[in-house]
């Protein structure tokens, strides 16, 4: 069965209207630009009171771009998944103009994972690498354990949130996302080189078109995991060789070294899913304590909140 990426503004309105995440502009009060793409910008914001983010597409994106199609997706997605604590919370959208319509999403008032490494990251303590990674399967696993499964297509540092403390990861932006009926798990074919190529399964990259499953997700996983615990952003060569992996002997936590690799296996059926991962993950050996928390002691040039 061929997954032609149908993305139905009709369904999408419809969902927001009935379950009562439709916003009216006038409750919007806008603040600063904080982000922007070629399509889109992001504003800090305030509705009903509470601090948030707005995201809407720059004038002139019309309802045939691309664009425009990832985010009538990502609010077929962000009005059925549910509140998760790894998750950036939806808090509803504005449809009064069907062609600019506007994602309003709490405000994560740390920076993604990308920058914290690229700007802040002097080393992590074992206690931080293994509570971000829970975070990161534990996310996963609200999304794949389910029917239809979600799954995210496009994991990356920078569309995992950290919150102002550095305490916990929030995964974001559903743009690319599918949901997957589990019957069709293992038949559907999906459209490929869908994502960003240095986080990329290899059966996506290998395939233009053709099946792939939410395991797909574990691999992206597996080598943001290696990135922090090592501290290295992965090199992009799995389009010249699939089976090129980042070094394994740089984790000097054995047994995390030895679930990123199973993790990253070639073959999408012998990963492990989110749910095993987090399974293997309570009983680890030499898993640190977490109840004092999991923020870094230390980082590289100090806080860059969003307050």
């Amino acid at each position: 069965m061929l997954d032609t990426t149908v993305h139905n503004p009709d369904s999408a309105f419809g969902h927001v209207r009935s379950g009562n995440w439709e916003v009216k502009v006038e409750e919007i009060s806008w603040g600063s630009k904080i982000g922007e793409g070629a399509m889109a910008a992001i504003y800090k914001a305030t509705l009903r009171g509470r601090e948030c983010v707005a995201k809407k597409l720059k004038s002139g994106v019309g309802a045939q771009t691309q664009a425009y199609k990832d985010l009538v997706m990502e609010l077929e997605i962000l009005t059925t998944v549910g509140q998760h604590p790894n998750l950036v919370e939806f808090l509803g959208a504005c449809i009064s103009d069907l062609q600019q319509p506007i994602i309003i999403e709490e405000l994560v008032k740390g920076p993604n994972l990308e920058k914290f490494m690229v700007d802040l990251y002097s080393g992590l303590e074992r206690n931080t690498i293994y509570g971000w990674t829970l975070d990161i399967v534990r996310a996963l696993d609200f999304l794949h354990n389910r029917n239809p499964i979600i799954i995210h297509r496009d994991l990356k540092p920078a569309n995992l949130m950290l919150t102002a403390d550095y305490s916990v990861i929030k995964l974001a932006d559903f743009g690319m996302s599918k949901k997957v009926d589990q019957s069709q798990r293992d038949a559907m074919a999906h459209k490929g080189h869908t994502g960003t190529v240095r986080y990329m399964a290899p059966e996506i990259i290998s395939q233009r078109t053709g099946n792939y499953n939410e395991k797909a997700d574990i691999y992206s996983a597996a080598l943001i995991i290696w990135y922090i615990a090592s501290g290295r952003r992965p090199e992009i060569n799995a389009i010249q060789n699939l089976d090129a992996r980042p070094d394994i002997g740089l984790i000097e936590w054995p047994e995390l070294g030895n679930l990123i690799q199973k993790m990253w296996e070639r073959n999408p059926s012998q990963r492990p899913s989110a749910g095993e991962c987090i399974r293997t993950l309570s009983g680890m050996p030499g898993r640190p304590d977490i109840s004092m928390g999991t923020a870094p002691r230390n980082t590289k040039g100090g806080c860059c909140s969003l307050q």
